[in-house]
């Protein structure tokens, strides 16, 4: 059987298994009605007006309301593959230039649904971010062997790989660039040349993966201050009967008298061990 016979067969059973849903959904319900039923309803020449109602009022709009959902859905599918090259495939798959196309869309739909206008500036940005997340989701998933990326690290003073690793892994190292690292990886230069990948992205992708763990300790600590600032300390406490502290951090707090942890570790003099010392005595 060819591939165009295929699919015709293919069509014709969905077309048939269609015809039989719908039709099982007029016949069946909490109240079974039999086909000449069903059919006198929709002809018009139904005698009793519980099954008229039942068909014509409950089971037969909700039978093409679905029908036109269903149709509906694969409309809204084939858009997405068409304009956003199937963004729910993940940007590694559809490529950077989708992940842009992504971007821009999500934030169409919030702010329209929230009944917002969007500036230029708001989609470049939005555009931007995608092609950013986009390319390092890619260096996620892209495999690197040992054979193919040696030499390059050799050349930028970087120790070899003794078994293959993920290109994210490497970007991590000392001295590797994404510009560099497209002479020795023909599917990195592929990749960045299909989807246009402007420099400022690839820079923004680069930064985002060697310093994830100092934005991320960042992130952390800016947290942390955010807790402290809602643990409040109650007002006239003594602070001079908490003999953990040291005694210049009990002068001092005596003396400025915070209302807060977080304003207390802002204070010079009060060290993070008498930070915790507060933080065990008013609560975590």
């Amino acid at each position: 059987m060819t591939r165009k016979k295929r699919y015709l067969f293919s069509y014709l059973l969905l077309a048939l298994a269609l015809v039989v849903l719908f039709a099982a959904n007029l016949f069946w319900g909490s109240v079974a009605l039999t086909p000449g039923a069903v059919l006198a309803a929709l002809t018009g020449r139904g005698q009793d007006a519980l099954s008229v109602g039942i068909i014509t009022q409950l089971r037969l709009p909700r039978a093409v309301m679905v029908v036109l959902l269903g149709a509906a859905l694969s409309a809204a599918g084939y858009l997405l593959q068409t304009f956003f090259a199937n963004p729910i495939a993940g940007p590694f798959v559809m490529g950077i230039s989708s992940g842009a196309k992504l971007a821009v869309a999500l934030v169409m739909v919030v702010f329209l649904n929230h009944g917002l206008l969007t500036s230029s500036l708001t989609l470049i940005l939005a555009a931007f971010a995608g092609l950013v997340e986009s390319l390092i989701s890619f260096a996620r998933e892209q495999s690197v062997k040992a054979a193919e990326i040696n030499d390059y690290l050799k050349s930028v003073d970087s120790e070899p790989l003794s078994q293959g690793r993920k290109l994210y892994d490497i970007l991590m190292r000392n001295n590797v660039t994404f510009d560099s690292l497209q002479n020795a990886l023909p599917k990195l230069r592929k990749f960045i040349a299909a989807n246009e990948i402007t420099p400022e992205a690839i820079e923004e992708a680069e930064i985002q993966i060697k310093y994830k763990g100092y934005i991320e300790r960042e992130k952390f600590i800016a947290e942390k201050l955010r807790r402290l600032e809602n643990i409040r300390i109650p007002e006239n406490f003594d602070f001079h009967s908490m003999n953990a502290l040291t005694i210049e951090a009990r002068q001092k707090l005596s003396r400025i008298r915070p209302e807060t942890i977080g304003q207390a570790s802002r204070i010079p003099g009060v060290s993070p061990a008498d930070v915790n010392v507060l933080l065990v005595k008013f609560g975590r």
